[in-house]
């Protein structure tokens, strides 16, 4: 009787032990574990990687539209000839630039320039304001024998560019029409015709320089140091240094010789230039970048190094190696200040040579000597000489402000990436104390910065993606999606402006921001945090906590099993008495 109740005890206590187990293996499983899951899930928002990898493949397409017009005062074109021009010139124009393509083993090209030829007489005659954002003068005129211009016998034209009014005036000789084209029109035609094209788009629009400026900033290029001989044969294309918003200008006159050059004798209206002739320049590029622009004199400071003696023109002479320039302006850059500026700095240093040293100036490779050196990222300097008379008899040294920002200007130009198509209106420019950038000038650099946002924007968001694929545990905010998102919507208007022939300030503007987008969403904190955190660092937190946890777990589970098997025996011996 007792074993019997003793019996029903243990198996009661048996039972009630195997439902606890039961009740804790479920809690965990059905609800311990899923809490700890959804807790411990790394949030990953979905970045929009189609759209992104569309773009990269996507062949950016910029209108440009020519509009063409017949000067001739003699009516020396015939229409068959002014046809034939039009045609074959919109013919030429419109081809691929299928070298390039063909160079690059691609498809498609990624940039593609679309010329639209229009004839005004066809139109009626139109007005500036009429025509379409980044426009084309082209104007074709023939040259009478009353003429001064002459072509010689291998010319089958000459251009003159006018890059402020955005005029290319082409002159063709008057035998050539009248006598070279009648033999066969459209062979002789083709050749000229040609050789128009080749002028506008590597001359005037600068293809060649835009498309570089895209393809080298799309794709992130490996460095294979097995063609490293092949790369050092070959020149690279020079590309912007890197879309910035703003810049610091810092204007730096340095007196290394107080006790030789007195303060109060020195005259550096440096202020009044750059109200009168910098700001019109700098206001050009207010689409582009902000400027600002500060000045500052600080005495005993000299170059890293002294110069050598050397003889120019039959007089002795000082001279810098232009290859030293990077040692020569450490010092300088040390006492410069603005080292703690976010922004950008471009410096402009004016260095008044020390008397014992002077005349000086800085010698390049070819032996040949100049005042001003350009070091690419930091600045320039530039020399100047006074004149040892009046150092010695202490009269009043004035210098030029004016003649030091014309002097700047192309500094600045190549820092920003600014190319001019004809160099010497800025000389003329300087003789009429009037510095700014032509039209056509601005419009090709429009070009060029939005080309490189678009590049640098796609390539930002690329990497983003590729490196969110590699690291898993990598928190991808829905902020980092939004701002993904809007770069990828903006990138896509500024390719319709381009496309379209809007204006190109506005797709300069739209892909400025899809680029400050891009950058501020791959420098998000939380994506920083955890390129510090690897991985395989879970196992060093989670060993620890769940090893303890999980033993009354495997305990209750093995009570479990247990218990079922033995029922599985109970239920075989019973079978085998009955």
């Amino acid at each position: 009787m007792n074993e019997d109740v003793m019996t029903k005890y243990y198996e009661r206590e048996r039972i009630t032990t195997v439902k606890s187990s039961v009740f804790y293996l479920m809690m965990a499983v059905f609800i311990g574990f899923p809490i700890w899951w959804h807790t411990t899930t790394v949030y990953r928002a979905q970045l929009p990687e189609a759209k992104v990898n569309e773009f990269v493949s996507k062949t950016v397409q910029l209108s440009i539209p020519l509009y063409v017009s017949f000067a001739s005062r003699n009516n020396a074109m015939t229409d068959e000839f002014k046809d034939q021009l039009t045609s074959l010139l919109q013919y030429e124009l419109a081809m691929t630039s299928r070298e390039q393509q063909l160079r690059d083993g691609k498809q498609q090209s990624a940039v593609k320039f679309n010329y639209d030829v229009i004839r005004e007489d066809w139109l009626g005659g139109v007005e500036k304001h009429e025509k379409m954002d980044g426009y084309l003068d082209v104007v074709f005129d023939v040259l009478g024998e009353d003429q001064e211009v002459t072509l010689s016998e291998t010319e089958d034209y000459l251009a003159e560019i006018d890059p402020k009014a955005k005029i290319v005036e082409i002159f063709i000789s008057e035998i050539n029409v009248d006598h070279h084209f009648k033999r066969d029109l459209k062979c002789n035609l083709e050749i000229l015709v040609a050789k128009l094209c080749k002028f506008i788009k590597y001359r005037v629009i600068g293809e060649i320089t835009l498309y570089n400026e895209y393809t080298s900033n799309i794709r992130v290029q490996t460095f294979d140091f097995n063609k490293k001989e092949e790369y050092r044969r070959h020149k690279k294309p020079e590309k912007l240094l890197g879309p910035k918003r703003e810049y610091d200008l810092v204007f730096t006159l340095i007196n290394p010789e107080p006790e030789k050059y007195d303060r109060k004798l020195i005259r550096w209206d440096i202020q009044e230039a750059v109200a009168k002739y910098l700001e019109p320049y700098l206001h050009s590029l207010r689409h582009v970048a902000t400027f600002n622009v500060a000045s500052q004199i600080i005495y005993q400071v000299n170059l890293g190094s002294n110069p050598s003696q050397d003889y120019g023109d039959g007089k002795v002479v000082w001279a810098f190696s232009e290859v030293d320039i990077p040692h020569l302006i450490t010092p300088v850059e040390r006492k410069i200040g603005f080292t703690t500026s976010n922004h950008t700095i471009i410096n402009l240093v004016t260095y008044i040579t020390p008397y014992e040293f002077n005349p000086c100036y800085f010698q390049t490779g070819a032996g040949d000597l100049k005042s001003l050196a350009y070091y690419k990222g930091w600045g320039a300097v530039d020399l100047h000489n006074v004149q040892k008379e009046v150092i010695d008899s202490k009269k009043r040294i004035k210098i030029d402000a004016l003649r030091q920002i014309a002097t700047f200007i192309p500094v600045i130009d190549n820092f920003i990436g600014l190319r001019r198509i004809e160099t010497f209106n800025l000389a003329r420019q300087f003789q009429n104390k009037k510095l700014s950038i032509s039209n056509l000038d601005l419009e090709n650099f429009y070009r060029r910065v939005s080309l490189n946002n678009l590049a640098t924007s796609l390539s930002t968001m690329e990497s983003l993606i590729s490196l969110c694929d590699h690291v898993r545990n990598m928190v991808i905010r829905d902020e980092i999606k939004d701002n993904v998102e809007k770069a990828v919507s903006l990138i896509d208007e500024a390719h319709n402006v381009l496309a379209t022939g809007g204006k190109l300030s506005e797709a300069l503007e739209k892909s400025s921001i899809a680029t400050e987008l891009a950058e501020k969403a791959f420098s998000d904190p939380t994506i920083l945090a955890m390129l510090y955190f690897p991985e395989d660092q879970k196992y060093a937190i989670y060993v620890p906590m769940f090893v303890p946890m999980s033993l009354p777990l495997w305990t209750s589970m093995g009570i479990v099993l247990g218990y079922i098997k033995s029922r599985k025996a109970g239920k075989v011996t019973v079978e085998e008495k009955q």
